[in-house]
């Protein structure tokens, strides 16, 4: 990403900090701290979030002029002593980034799995037996359901939130320190736009009674 040491050491710092009591894994959502996006040491952060975010929608073809684009949730997370992430999804976002402030040695990698292999024109040609036994040439990245992506320190990796994800074991005692965020996009203008979400500024929102509806 190209962040300074001088930038990362404040946001790794605080992240350290509140794990500081934590054995294993620390996620900062799980304590209420999902909004580093609006504190000071986290800024050069999400100044180049938004570079990040306009090359992704290039590379893909995607206008972003159409779109606000919203940074829901941040928090960060700490790995340590053999932690790990176990598979999950982002549901109630767009896309997911996750920029690395530390990774230990051998503490780095993040798998992606996908329940649809959408080349496998037959079922089972994939499978790692028919490597063995001639039926496909070579072991290549786009025949599995499960994708590892080694990662290093300053790197930012966005992904779309659907796609299930995982973290390998840190074992290291030092722990694995990163920001995770989610992002939402809404329409500028929800004129002949069926598909996506409205502006923010077209909700209302519903006053729900609290306790029972027959009280």
């Amino acid at each position: 990403m190209g962040l300074s040491e001088e930038q990362r050491e404040p946001m790794a710092e605080l992240i350290l900090s509140s794990s500081s009591n934590t054995q294993g894994a620390y996620f900062g959502d799980m304590d209420g701290s999902s909004s580093l996006h609006r504190l000071p040491q986290f800024l050069p952060l999400f100044q180049n979030l938004s570079l990040g975010i306009a090359e992704y929608a290039e590379e893909l073809g995607v206008d972003l002029s159409f779109f606000d684009v919203h940074v829901s949730r941040s928090w960060g997370t700490g790995l340590t002593g053999g932690a790990s992430i176990a598979p999950h999804r982002h549901w109630h976002s767009h896309l997911s980034a996750v920029y690395y402030l530390e990774i230990p040695p051998d503490g780095g990698q993040i798998t992606f799995a996908f329940e649809d292999i959408q080349s496998e024109f037959m079922p089972g040609l994939f499978a790692q037996e028919n490597v063995a036994n001639g039926v496909l040439t070579r072991n290549d990245v786009r025949h599995r359901a499960k994708v590892p992506f080694q990662v290093r320190k300053d790197m930012l990796l966005i992904f779309p939130s659907k796609t299930a994800h995982e973290v390998a074991s840190n074992p290291s005692e030092d722990k694995r320190v990163s920001v995770a965020i989610d992002i939402l996009l809404t329409l500028k203008d929800a004129a002949g736009h069926e598909q996506f979400i409205p502006p923010v500024s077209q909700w209302s929102k519903l006053n729900i009674p609290s306790g029972s509806v027959d009280d």
